[in-house]
């Protein structure tokens, strides 16, 4: 038997609903004669830092409902799909802003600037959007704020953003509403964290954008631990 509570579960109960709702389920199929051994819960973990609930919120959970519907010795078998707590933290992705449009925002000067810089909303335009590699960040239910890749002044001012794709259609952008970050130029660098699910698998070529490049990297821990074995990769 296997379920799935839903991609990005937001609550945790959700898990132990559905496994004492398997456990009827196992009850039924005994009663016509049908021994069922192997319990699937299925996927629905996070996998991006700082989402809620945590795994290990969800695992207390899912623990305590198993112990009690699925005990141990009665020869039952479960197993999960845990794919995007996997995935995501290993992948990051480097946008570059391949263009910039600064707007005046209604009833503001040029000179009433406050002391956020909020008289200017900037609209950034990034090498990858949408069609890509983030055609599922619309959906997340935990925004993903890029890291500025520049050197800057300790406290810069920041100002409402948008951030756009590539092609030519509205949808191709990062968020539902204004993010705050300070003014960039362009070919300065954005890059979004926890991009292993559900990113380079879901791209397209649409408006004939190629696939964004993938890079291999080794950090230093586990280069070590290569040498260590005797099988040192090349420089990389």
């Amino acid at each position: 038997l296997s379920f799935h509570v839903g991609s990005g579960c937001q609550n945790p109960h959700s898990f132990a609903q559905a496994i004492a709702d398997s456990r009827r389920v196992f009850e039924m199929g005994r009663g016509v004669g049908h021994d069922m051994s192997l319990l699937d819960i299925g996927g629905g973990f996070p996998g991006v830092k700082g989402s809620e609930p945590e795994f290990e919120e969800m695992a207390r959970v899912i623990n305590a409902a198993l112990a009690q519907d699925f005990p141990e010795g009665t020869g039952m078998e479960v197993i999960a799909e845990p794919g995007r707590f996997y995935a995501a933290p290993v992948c990051v992705a480097a946008v570059n802003i391949i263009a910039k449009k600064a707007v005046l925002q209604p009833g503001r000067t040029r000179s009433g600037c406050s002391e956020s810089g909020g008289h200017r909303k900037l609209l950034y335009y990034l090498n990858e959007g949408h069609y890509g590699t983030f055609r599922s960040f619309l959906r997340d239910h935990v925004p993903r704020m890029p890291i500025v890749v520049k050197e800057l002044c300790s406290k810069p001012p920041l100002f409402p953003c948008i951030l756009y794709g590539p092609t030519c259609d509205a949808f191709d952008k990062f968020f539902n509403k204004e993010v705050q970050l300070p003014e960039l130029d362009v070919g300065d660098w954005l890059i979004f964290p926890s991009m292993g699910a559900y990113s380079s698998v879901m791209s397209s070529t649409f408006n004939g954008f190629p696939p964004a490049t993938i890079c291999y990297m080794m950090g230093p821990e586990l280069r070590y631990l290569r040498r260590a074995q005797g099988s040192e990769l090349g420089p990389g």
